[in-house]
């Protein structure tokens, strides 16, 4: 079967949720307090943004299951998230290169992306994709600090 991205759907909602919840609890804790990180996943707030955010995702499918997904708007790029499983395998980077592809039809001229300041692995990834710093900000909610990350739209 290939390897293919596509829109998200309403019958996804379960698997998105269950694969943020495992990527969030596998891969942000080395960065994330155990409180604030518990909080966030149990509290239903990562299910309610992507549930909120379910018309601007798309998901990429491997073997016919997903294997990740992400989140996007006008400018803005809100998440990328792979199964821990297929990190680093290039699904991460394709995602991206069509969350852009989705930003640019919107009409930005630019685009942005928030980023934890202490997740090394996510700011290299963009930094590696042409995308620079522009700026901090902090998470309110977890008491963070948050990079902004930005890259033009049209090159």
């Amino acid at each position: 079967m290939k390897d293919i991205i596509r829109k998200a759907r309403a019958d996804d909602l379960p698997e998105l949720r269950k694969l943020a919840r495992n990527t969030i609890d596998k891969s942000y804790r080395s960065f994330l307090r155990d409180e604030g990180l518990d909080n966030y996943i149990f509290s239903g707030e990562s299910d309610n943004e992507i549930k909120n955010n379910i018309d601007n995702c798309c998901v990429f499918l491997k073997d016919g299951s997903i294997a990740g997904f992400t989140l996007y708007s006008e400018d803005l790029i809100r998440l990328i998230m792979v199964d821990e499983k297929f990190q680093r395998s290039g699904i991460g980077s394709e995602l991206l290169a069509h969350a852009e592809s989705q930003v640019r039809a919107y009409g930005a001229d630019l685009m942005r992306v928030h980023i934890f300041e202490r997740n090394r692995h996510a700011v290299s990834f963009f930094r590696d994709r042409g995308w620079t710093p522009a700026g901090r900000d902090m998470d309110r909610e977890l008491n963070i600090p948050l990079l902004l990350f930005e890259k033009r739209a049209r090159d």
